[in-house]
């Protein structure tokens, strides 16, 4: 079961510090069944955008696209390069597209091309983001806080239902 990469997540940007990416993609990469990230935060996140053209060499995030640990979720099932979903979000008007998301593009394309095993995720039937805020609401809102070190199997298991 994938976990959803939050890290990435321009709303909360704001209360992680710069590492906050590194750190959950090497965290959710070696310990869970891998990452899925809806396509829009490739395109809109600083911390995606310094990791990917912040080195020369392949980032992790690309190398772990190409392996298929990171599957990114296309909005479009006509969508099957980042070049496209980047060319989709645009068309859609959606605000907040960072200046070199075409760059961005064109490295993960590479590394999703060359890669071994790269896995496509779709999620026609809810926005990805307003469901992970809908049952982190619920969760958070009980009558009890929530327990330190509390089973997530429970949020992940609704969140897999939507």
């Amino acid at each position: 079961m994938r976990v959803y990469l939050s890290a990435a997540d321009r709303q909360i940007n704001w209360f992680l510090d710069e590492n906050a990416l590194d750190r959950s993609l090497i965290l959710n990469i070696f310990f869970q069944d891998g990452i899925v990230t809806p396509d829009i935060f490739f395109f809109i996140s600083p911390q995606i955008e310094r990791h990917v053209l912040g080195t020369r060499r392949q980032s992790l995030l690309a190398a772990a696209l190409g392996e298929g640990l990171v599957a990114p979720a296309f909005r479009d099932e006509k969508v099957a390069s980042f070049a496209d979903a980047l060319e989709a979000i645009r068309q859609q008007g959606i605000q907040g597209v960072r200046n070199d998301a075409a760059e961005v593009a064109d490295r993960l394309d590479i590394a999703w091309e060359q890669g071994a095993s790269p896995t496509l995720e779709r999620w026609p039937r809810a926005s990805l983001g307003l469901a992970f805020d809908t049952v982190l609401r619920e969760a958070l809102a009980g009558e009890e806080p929530p327990r330190l070190g509390a089973d997530l199997s429970t949020l992940q298991n609704e969140l897999d239902e939507l």
